[in-house]
């Protein structure tokens, strides 16, 4: 679903885009698949409106204002990085495509490493934020009736981990390092992982 895109410019920029091209010549087919474009733009707003209610109803400031630019808006910081991509990908689950994830630590680690260095977050915060969103992933399995299965209910986000970027530097970071800290450490089921090895990955 090019989730690192949505980071990088934010679902109004895809509406931007939409209403660019609606100015064009297009034929009956291309404006059908627009307008319906459109209503998915509109249906996530209508969402992301409601969490925000419910949140200001409840008086979750912090989370109110972590969440009330993104996904629409890239993101400033790594928590509400980590923030749009859930909220993203909540979303299309929700509208039934199982999209993978993908390589979370390239999209995240960036964020990660500018708030460390800037002291705006300590790897502690980022490791409970890390274990919060693989926790949302199976919020909908239940222990007592895991053996006998759980059903359709499940995210199955595929995870792809470390590797090289397009021109071959190793890409491990501490959003790596956490991811595989958090899944050692959690029972958690639901994160099929890939890990990419090359004669540059980090020894842990």
């Amino acid at each position: 679903c090019n989730f690192d895109r949505v980071l990088r410019e934010g679902i109004d920029s895809y509406r931007q885009r939409i209403d660019e091209r609606m100015k064009s010549d297009m034929t009956n087919d291309e404006e059908v698949f627009l307008k319906s474009c459109i209503n998915v733009y509109d249906a996530i707003k209508v969402w992301h409106e409601r969490y925000l209610l419910e949140l200001k109803s409840q008086g979750k400031d912090e989370l109110y204002d972590n969440l009330k630019n993104v996904p629409f808006n890239p993101p400033k910081n790594f928590r509400q990085a980590i923030q749009s991509l859930w909220f993203t990908f909540a979303f299309t689950r929700l509208c039934g495509n199982w999209s993978g994830i993908g390589r979370i630590d390239m999209m995240l680690g960036e964020y990660l490493a500018n708030d460390l260095k800037s002291g705006i977050i300590t790897i502690d915060e980022a490791r409970e934020f890390i274990s919060h969103f693989w926790i949302k992933g199976c919020e909908w399995i239940r222990l007592d009736l895991y053996a006998r299965g759980s059903g359709d209910s499940q995210h199955y986000q595929n995870i792809v981990l470390a590797g090289c970027d397009i021109n071959g530097n190793e890409i491990a970071n501490e959003v790596t390092q956490l991811v595989l800290e958090v899944v050692e450490e959690f029972p958690i089921p639901d994160y099929p992982i890939a890990v990419r090895l090359n004669d540059d990955s980090p020894e842990w």
